[in-house]
């Protein structure tokens, strides 16, 4: 789980790190399904918008036929989109890459290494 509104909550966080860790993990390829399944029924959030597929941020700045996760990954060629974030980082501020020792992905990623969210299985495909 990323820290962001309205997860800024210290008790909704506190309660939320006591859960069981196999508990929070995606279930039939949806992702933050205890959460989801807390507001189910709700009248305030439609269960159509509650349980729709996971969407990056990235298609929110791009269009469907031309996604950014596509544009970076054709313009960074041989590097991953962490990289190449990670090289204009060190371009401005060089010998300063100990402020970001390492990038957060949740264990029950598996073997990706890249923090977009289109390499994750629960992501929708084109």
């Amino acid at each position: 789980m990323e820290i962001r509104v309205p997860f800024l909550d210290n008790d909704f966080i506190d309660y939320y790190m006591t859960i069981r860790p196999e508990l929070k993990v995606p279930r039939n390829g949806i992702e933050k399904y205890l959460i989801r399944k807390a507001f189910s029924g709700h009248t305030k959030l439609p269960d159509s918008i509650l349980w729709r597929t996971k969407e990056a941020f990235s298609d929110g700045v791009s269009s469907q036929g031309d996604s950014w996760h596509q544009m970076i990954k054709d313009f960074v060629k041989h590097k991953t989109e962490a990289e190449y974030y990670k090289s204009i980082f060190d371009s401005c501020f060089p010998n300063q890459s100990h402020l970001v020792p390492y990038t957060w992905l949740p264990k029950w990623c598996g073997n990706i290494m890249d923090p977009s969210a289109r390499e994750l299985s629960v992501y929708k495909s084109d």
